[in-house]
């Protein structure tokens, strides 16, 4: 009775080695290429499930026998919700603006791309899901395919990139499978310029001389009114003597130029 009850526990002892569920909310994400100072715009983060399977199943586990256990997401959430958790955690230790935008697994990729469409200055980046799956049968592998596409205000395209590859995964390992993959796709170098592009800010124009507002009426009439140097008007000469008026006369003067001399 011993060898059917070993051969009855190795299923189970294969499938707990890499395990049933698999948490992609602690992914690590590496976004050192991302600067805030290069890079001031915020980012609107999408992540579209588009693999057409269960949204919180993520592989099977076979172990010795062909009968699949299914692996799930350990949140019991979606893919789609496990993983923008860890893109924004990756934003958030960078210190970049990222929100998030909720895409159902129903979307279209064209329902996808305009609910993540940017403001003006801004990013939209959008993960399309479209393989993601965890085998385990005597050993390990993770399948993926993501593509990822930047998206500007316009809701145009300007810049995607795409990871697909079948890895060997380490059974006893603590896996990081999302982490690489999202990583690489953020770091491509097109993706990396296109970003930078869209978040550069065009330089102000010089500032116009500052102008004063109008006073309003009311607001001139309080002045107080500083009196200006008072002008001084000059004395009338005096009039002339009976005896200056005499002396002029006898220097042969007209009466005109007396009257002028001495006013009356």
């Amino acid at each position: 009775m011993r060898l059917p009850t070993v051969v009855l526990c190795l299923p189970c002892l294969f499938g707990c080695a890499f395990g049933t569920t698999v948490d992609f909310r602690r992914q690590t994400i590496g976004l050192a290429a991302y600067s805030a100072a290069e890079m001031p715009g915020s980012f609107r983060l999408g992540v579209l499930d588009a693999r057409g399977e269960a949204e919180a199943r993520v592989g099977t586990s076979h172990a010795l026998l062909p009968v699949p256990w299914p692996v799930m997401t350990e949140s019991a959430k979606s893919l789609a919700d496990d993983t923008t958790v860890a893109i924004l955690s990756g934003f958030e230790r960078t210190k970049l603006p990222a929100h998030r935008v909720i895409i159902p697994a129903s979307n279209s990729v064209a329902e996808a791309r305009r609910a993540v469409r940017p403001d003006r200055g801004d990013v939209g980046f959008l993960f399309t899901i479209r393989e993601f799956w965890v085998r385990t049968w005597l050993a390990t592998s993770f399948t993926y395919d993501v593509l990822l596409e930047v998206l500007d205000a316009d809701g145009a395209i300007v810049a995607s990139a795409e990871a697909k590859d079948v890895e060997p995964v380490g059974d006893y390992d603590a896996p990081q499978l999302a982490g690489p993959v999202f990583t690489r796709l953020l770091t491509a170098s097109q993706i990396r310029a296109a970003t930078k592009r869209l978040t550069q800010r065009s330089p102000g124009a010089a500032a116009a001389p500052m102008q004063l507002p109008a006073e309003a009426p009311a607001a001139r009439e309080a002045q107080p009114i500083t009196p200006g140097p008072v002008k001084r008007q000059s004395a009338a000469p005096p009039k002339c003597s009976v005896e200056q008026v005499l002396k002029m006369k006898a220097m042969a003067l007209t009466d005109e130029q007396i009257r002028a001399a001495c006013p009356e």
